[in-house]
C-alpha cells in the first residue's frame, strides 16, 4: 500500500487507507504500508488514530525527498518525482518481498507513478485509489506540473482496477480520459467507522441551545473550504434582521489556514464567533451532537466531491446546513432530508433555514439515517475493495 498520508499524520486523506489497511489485516492480508514522515510530535487525534492499526501491519516511512531538480529539464508531476525515486529506492533496498498486489492512493500522486514502476517491474497488478482527482482536481493542493496528464495517462492505462469515491469522479474522468478502459473504473466511496461513536454519549433528542443557535463547522479551513463567502452573507442577515447578533453563534473546529484566522479577527462577528484547534474523532462527534446545526460549505469547485465530514455529521444526528446549491452533498442532505441547502448570497433562505434548524434536534429519521450510515461503514467499503483485490490476485493463478 503506497500511502503518503498515514498516521499518526492526521488528515481527510489518512481515514481510507487506515481503513483499507485494518480491514484487510483482520482478512488475513500480509499488509505493509510504505508512508510519507510522520509528524515530528504526533498530535493527541493521531495518536488515537495509530492505535487502531493491527500490529502485522508493517509501515515503512520515506523522509521527504532532498531532491530538487531543475523541472525545465526534470519532470515534475504532484509530490514531486525525488518522492518517487526515493520510495522506489527505499521499496527495493528494504527487500519487501513481492506482494500480491500494488494499491495507491492519492494524493499526493507521485504515489501513482511509484506504483506503476513496481507493477511493471514486479508483473503485479496495481489499483489506483483516487480519494481526490488528480490533473481533474480544482483545488491547488494537487499540484499541476509539466507531467501531470502525461503520467496519469499511463497510470490509468497500466492498472488493473481503478477506484474513485464519486460517481461524479468517475463522469469526469470519462471525459477528461476517453481512451481508458471504464470497465476498470469502480465506485466505492468514502465512509464512516461506528467505533467512532462508541465512546460518545447517546444522541440528545431536544434542542441543546435553546435560547441561541450554535452552528458548528468540524475540519479544515483553508483556499478549498473558505468561510468568507458564508460569513459575508451571515454579516448581511444581521445587517437587515439584527436581533440574530444575539440568537446566533458560529464555531469553527479544526486546522485553519492563516488567512481565514486573520479574515476572522479583522471581520466583526468576532462576538459570535469562536475558533478551536483540532480535536480527535470522539471529541469532534461530541461537538457536533452539542451543536443546534452543523455547517457544509458547498462551492462550485466541491461539486463533485463528499467530504469525509459529512458522513459524521449524519452520524451524529444534527441537521445540516448546506451553504451552496447543487453537487453530491446537496443531494445526500435533500435524498434524506438531513437538513437545509441554502442558495449562495440569499440571506432570506439562511435566515429561513436557521430558524427551522434551530427548532429542529433531528436531521432525519432515524431509521433512514442510520441505514445510509450502514452502507457507508468503512468496513462494507472495505470488504468491497478487498473483494476487488481478491479477484485480481485470482485472476493471476
Amino acid at each position: 500500500m503506497l500511502a503518503w498520508l498515514f498516521p499518526p499524520t492526521v488528515s481527510g486523506g489518512v481515514y481510507r487507507p487506515l481503513s483499507f489497511a485494518r480491514r484487510a489485516a483482520d482478512l488475513g492480508w500480509q499488509v505493509t504500508v510504505i508512508a510519507g514522515p510522520e509528524p515530528d510530535v504526533p498530535s493527541h487525534a493521531g495518536r488515537y488514530l495509530l492505535d487502531r492499526l493491527p500490529s502485522s501491519v508493517r509501515v515503512v516511512r520515506i523522509s521527504e525527498s532532498t531532491l530538487r531538480p531543475s523541472y525545465r529539464f526534470f519532470p515534475y508531476i504532484d509530490g514531486g518525482f525525488g518522492n518517487v525515486i526515493d520510495t522506489l529506492e527505499r521499496a527495493i533496498a528494504d527487500d519487501i518481498s513481492t506482494p500480491s498486489l500494488i494499491f495507491a492512493s492519492g494524493p499526493p500522486f507521485h504515489n501513482f507513478v511509484v506504483g506503476w514502476h513496481l507493477s511493471r517491474r514486479l508483473k503485479r497488478p496495481l489499483v489506483l485509489d483516487y480519494r481526490d482527482e488528480w490533473t481533474q482536481c480544482p483545488f491547488d493542493f494537487v499540484g499541476q506540473g509539466n507531467s501531470d496528464f502525461f503520467w496519469e495517462r499511463k497510470c490509468l492505462e497500466q492498472a488493473s482496477s481503478v477506484v474513485f469515491t464519486t460517481r461524479s469522479f468517475i463522469e469526469q474522468a470519462q471525459i477528461a480520459f476517453p481512451e481508458a478502459d471504464t470497465r476498470k473504473f469502480v465506485h466505492i466511496p468514502n465512509g464512516f467507522d461506528f467505533d467512532d461513536l462508541k465512546q460518545v454519549a447517546p444522541n440528545a433528542t431536544q434542542a441543546v441551545h435553546p435560547h441561541y443557535v450554535l452552528l458548528s463547522f468540524l475540519g479544515a479551513l483553508g483556499p478549498h473550504t473558505p468561510p468568507d463567502g458564508f460569513l459575508a452573507a451571515v454579516r448581511r442577515m444581521l445587517a437587515v434582521h439584527p436581533n440574530w447578533r444575539e440568537r446566533l453563534r458560529i464555531q469553527f473546529v479544526g486546522e485553519r489556514h492563516r488567512s481565514v484566522d486573520r479574515m476572522i479577527a479583522d471581520s466583526d462577528l468576532s462576538d459570535i464567533i469562536s475558533l478551536r484547534d483540532q480535536v480527535s474523532k470522539p471529541e469532534a462527534m461530541e461537538i457536533m451532537r452539542d451543536s443546534s446545526a452543523l455547517i457544509a460549505f458547498n462551492p462550485i469547485s466541491l461539486r463533485r466531491y463528499i467530504p469525509g465530514k459529512l458522513f459524521d455529521y449524519i452520524a451524529s444526528g444534527r441537521p445540516i446546513l448546506v451553504y451552496g446549491e447543487g453537487g453530491e452533498v446537496a443531494s445526500i442532505v435533500r435524498e434524506l432530508d438531513a437538513g437545509a441547502v441554502v442558495p449562495e448570497n440569499d440571506i432570506d433562505r439562511l435566515r429561513e433555514a436557521l430558524s427551522g434548524l434551530s427548532s429542529r434536534p433531528l436531521a432525519t429519521d432515524e431509521s433512514e439515517r442510520k441505514d445510509w450510515l450502514k452502507r457507508h461503514e468503512r468496513s462494507v467499503l472495505a470488504d468491497r475493495l478487498i473483494e476487488e483485490l481478491d479477484n485480481l490476485v485470482a485472476k493471476r493463478h
